[in-house]
């Protein structure tokens, strides 16, 4: 990963305990990695729906290579 930005995110408790939850079960290493997964699939979505698959860079680490 090249320069990255730095953010602060506030979860509630419950969701903080899920997150947890997966990084126990080993789907997940860490709170970060969670939060870019999630982050990521998001403006996944919604550049798909806009019409902007084009802008589409960077599809995660569960993402099928073509």
């Amino acid at each position: 990963m090249g320069k990255s930005d730095l953010i602060h995110i506030r979860v509630g408790k419950e969701m903080k305990k899920q997150m947890q939850h997966l990084i126990d079960i080993g789907m997940f290493s860490t709170e970060a990695e969670i939060a870019r997964e999630g982050i990521r699939a998001l403006l996944i979505k919604y550049l798909k729906e806009a019409g902007l698959e084009s802008e589409i860079k960077d599809k995660g680490k569960n993402a099928k290579k073509k």
